[in-house]
């Protein structure tokens, strides 16, 4: 069973990341994966903790 990690800043819509989800799952599916064994997680990270050359993106 693929588990896809996706890490993004946090306050996404929720209908936005099913959005996401859903794209990621059809991609499996039209590789002959199915559906019920794609599992997506969503990890929101502030935007303080993630940091792009050094600084953080809330800067």
């Amino acid at each position: 069973m693929p588990i896809i990690e996706v890490k993004l800043w946090e306050g996404r819509p929720r209908d936005q990341k099913k959005r996401i989800a859903n794209a990621i799952t059809d991609a499996f599916v039209k590789e002959g994966v199915s559906a019920d064994a794609v599992h997506v997680v969503f990890h929101d990270i502030p935007k303080g903790d993630w940091c792009i050359a050094g600084k953080p993106c809330d800067e």
